[in-house]
């Protein structure tokens, strides 16, 4: 088994060093956008601990059990924060949504966040927003990044 880090829209116009921290809880599809009132970041926690209970009670293949285990990290064990260049972002709301996944009846729970504007910045173009979440059922965290450029910021 191995877990994955993930980075979305690196931007590298300099030297870049990402240091990723994470135990056994992956987050996939982070994606940024600007609203009116700050930003909509979503993203989907993924469980290694939930794929690993679930092949190990079913007695199946780790390969099968990726495929149809529910990996998802409940709503009542999800715990987030968001950082815009390592400055914490307020979190107005978090809420589930149910991803298709192409199986009959099966979804994912993601996550939509708002959150603040992020500050802005003279000397680049964008900024590095991370997002560190939890499993508090399984005690796993995992993090990952995403390069939100804004036009306001050139």
């Amino acid at each position: 088994m191995r877990l994955e880090f993930w980075a979305w829209n690196v931007i590298a116009d300099r030297d870049l060093i990402i240091n990723p921290r994470y135990h056994r809880l992956e987050l996939y599809g982070t994606s940024a956008f600007r609203t009116n009132q700050g930003l909509m970041i979503y993203t989907r926690p993924m469980s290694l601990g939930n794929l690993l209970s679930f092949s190990k009670n079913a007695s199946i293949d780790e390969s099968l059990a990726e495929n149809i285990a529910n990996i998802s990290v409940k709503p009542e064990h999800f715990e987030v924060k968001v950082f815009c260049d390592e400055i914490p972002l307020k979190i107005h709301s978090i809420q589930p949504i149910e991803e298709f996944t192409g199986e009959e009846n099966a979804a994912i729970t993601g996550y939509i966040l708002q959150t603040d504007f992020p500050p802005k910045k003279k000397d680049k173009p964008y900024v590095i927003i991370r997002v560190k979440a939890e499993n508090t059922e399984k005690n796993e965290k995992g993090e990952n990044l995403f390069f939100f450029e804004n036009k306001d910021y050139k």
